[in-house]
This record gives structure tokens, C-alpha cells and sequence, in this order.
């Protein structure tokens, strides 16, 4: 009580980054734009850590990606020196802005 519900979930989703990926976070609690936030922010942690793997593994399982989701992706590429996948991610996001269907050769 006297905690502002964004504070709440910001709560699980740090929460979420500091037990790893064997706790799961309760999504269902969270309102929708305060999910695809955390998304974001779930792409950007695992990226610092230098967890590349897991950082596509969370972006490629968000159904609505955000530009935020790709910003934290393709940060994590470039943190991970895998230039080529950071491209890829660039030019899907350019093709999903345009309204095309994104290519998919994420390796």
C-alpha cells in the first residue's frame, strides 16, 4: 500500500532480472503498456549483463514490438560486437515501419 502500481511492477521486473530466468515474472499482474516497457527493459538487462542469447530470446518472444524492444536489441548486438545481427534487427524494424514483412534472418 502507498506504492504507485508502476512502482509495483517495476518491483517484478527487477525482481524478475536479479532471481534470472529460472523465476518467472507474473505478466498476467501487469497492465499491458506497463508490459511492453518491461520488455524493453528485460532486453536492455540482459544486454548489459552481455547476455546476447537471452536478450533475442526475450525480444523474439514479444508478440508487439515496440521501437523501444528494438533499440534494447539491437543495443545488446552492439554490446556483444555482433554487428551483423544489430543490422538485421535495424532493417526489420525499418521494413515493419514501412508496413512490409520484416525479413528473418536473425542467426
Amino acid at each position: 500500500q502507498g506504492r504507485c502500481s508502476s512502482c509495483q511492477h517495476l518491483e517484478l521486473v527487477v525482481s524478475d532480472l536479479n532471481d534470472g530466468p529460472s523465476k518467472a515474472i507474473q505478466w498476467d499482474a501487469m497492465p499491458p503498456k506497463q508490459l511492453l516497457g518491461s520488455v524493453a527493459a528485460r532486453i536492455a538487462a540482459a544486454g548489459r549483463r552481455g547476455d546476447l542469447r537471452q536478450a533475442l530470446e526475450i525480444f523474439r518472444g514479444t508478440a508487439k514490438k515496440t521501437p523501444a524492444a528494438y533499440s534494447a536489441a539491437i543495443a545488446a548486438c552492439s554490446r556483444s560486437s555482433s554487428w551483423r545481427d544489430g543490422l538485421v534487427l535495424f532493417e526489420e524494424f525499418r521494413t515493419e515501419q514501412a508496413g512490409q514483412s520484416p525479413p528473418s534472418a536473425l542467426v
